[in-house]
């Protein structure tokens, strides 16, 4: 029994995969790709090999779905909650966190601005039911 999995793809990586077709069936050649695409040569390539190895599965870009390298860690998140909910309840998502910034030294900007703005969305949607 073969199983089939759904793939989802963006309207530019199903784009890609029809040129890649095309290529694979000798209509065009890597060079025209390249430029149709807006890529390198050598990334043509490489997108043919993996489609050649995976199927349409290998145009979607490989770090979809996992969790970035970047994220704050869970402890560090728990942390940041607390300590809006305790002392800045009512501040919106980017003061919140300049505050922070300020008087907890709690990370960089970018990451505690995330975090508190999930936070906010959190509480908005559960201050609706």
């Amino acid at each position: 029994m073969v199983q089939e999995k759904l793939i989802i793809m963006t309207e530019k990586e199903l784009s890609r995969y029809e040129i890649i077709k095309r290529l694979l069936n000798k209509e065009i050649n890597g060079t025209d790709i390249a430029k149709q695409i807006g890529v390198s040569g050598r990334q043509v390539r490489n997108i043919k090999a993996r489609v050649i190895k995976e199927g349409a599965k290998g145009v979607v870009h490989a770090n979809r779905g996992k969790k970035s390298n970047r994220r704050m860690s869970e402890e560090k998140i728990k942390k940041v909650e607390i300590i809006v909910k305790k002392n800045y309840r009512d501040f919106g998502p980017t003061f919140a966190a300049e505050k922070l910034l300020d008087n907890n030294k709690q990370g960089k900007v970018k990451e505690v601005n995330d975090c508190v703005g999930s936070l906010a969305a959190e509480t908005a949607e559960a201050s609706k039911t």
